[in-house]
């Protein structure tokens, strides 16, 4: 059996409202723009933090794949647009 994450451990990559708590917000702003690097497109790599703590993990490159279209594409970089499903949607 998997033990199922508290709500409040969980980092979402988008907004949304989830029943019976409420507004969920998620860490990446629909609207903006995603530059992805040479280390994210071709790695699938990512680092994150604030401070002095940091962390790395695996590039969303699927979730940004299926929800936005990626407006610009180099030899090492690619940038992906606004969020279009949510945007559409209100979210």
């Amino acid at each position: 059996m998997t033990d199922v994450p508290r709500l409040e451990d969980c980092v979402f990559y988008h907004s949304f409202d989830l029943p019976g708590h409420g507004r969920i917000e998620g860490t990446v702003d629909n609207n903006s723009w995603i530059f992805s690097s040479q280390t994210n497109a071709h790695l699938d790599s990512a680092r994150g933090g604030s401070n002095a703590s940091y962390a790395v993990f695996a590039f969303p490159r699927s979730y940004f794949s299926r929800t936005r279209s990626i407006v610009f594409v180099s030899t090492t970089d690619e940038v992906y647009g606004a969020d279009l499903v949510a945007n559409l949607s209100g979210n």
